[in-house]
């Protein structure tokens, strides 16, 4: 029993369970998706001006340049892909 709320039981895994969501909401989700999308891309964006001005050579420029944003889209995608299950539920 809680303290706060006698009558609310936690002894178990299942009473827990019970009184909790799984994953995020999709609204939050798709919300953190977008922040994330935004602040990474303009990051990049710096990243890749910076590269472009450099010294490093135009060919590692560009693969360095679309390794980072195919990597921003792999991490996103997982967000999405990986709750692509709760989502039905």
């Amino acid at each position: 029993m809680t303290e706060a709320i006698p009558s609310m039981p936690l002894t178990s895994y299942e009473d827990v369970k019970t009184l909790t969501v799984r994953g995020l909401p999709r609204g939050k989700l798709l919300g953190q998706v977008h922040t994330h999308l935004f602040a990474l891309g303009v990051i990049l964006l710096l990243l890749s001006l910076l590269l472009a001005t450099s010294d490093i050579g135009r060919g590692w420029a560009i693969a360095l340049t679309v390794m980072d944003f195919v990597g921003l889209w792999l991490d996103i995608g997982g967000w999405v892909l990986g709750t692509l299950g709760e989502w039905s539920v």
